[in-house]
């Protein structure tokens, strides 16, 4: 019984310490102020304050479910953090996501947008 109390608080003091958050993109021809996209993206970050991890999982151009742990993140908690992927930075302050992409990705006929 002690084993399953055990296994029991871990998944408790993992949830406790996780928060979920869903990153939109829209990649679109430039000049077109978004309105001509060629691709949505849907990101579901999770953020896990114990492991200090943020996790992107969603769906590849193929339908196939793609899930990896992010390398360059920084953590202070679930609702300040950043990191530097999917082709920009993404930050959150305050619990308020955001995402910035790498001035590249622009001079290739493309603007990325989130929604």
């Amino acid at each position: 019984m002690s084993c399953v109390l055990l296994i029991f608080q871990a998944i408790v003091s993992s949830t406790v310490f996780a928060k979920n958050y869903e990153l939109n993109l829209s990649l679109c021809e430039t000049k077109t102020d978004c309105k001509t996209c060629i691709e949505n993206i849907s990101v579901m970050l999770r953020v896990d304050e114990a492991l200090k991890t943020v996790t992107a999982s969603g769906r590849s151009n193929t339908g196939e479910r793609v899930e990896e742990i992010l390398a360059r993140c920084t953590l202070k908690s679930v609702a300040d953090w950043q990191c530097e992927e999917f082709r920009g930075l993404i930050v959150v302050t305050n619990g308020k996501l955001s995402y910035s992409p790498r001035q590249q990705m622009l001079g290739k006929g493309i603007e990325i947008s989130q929604k």
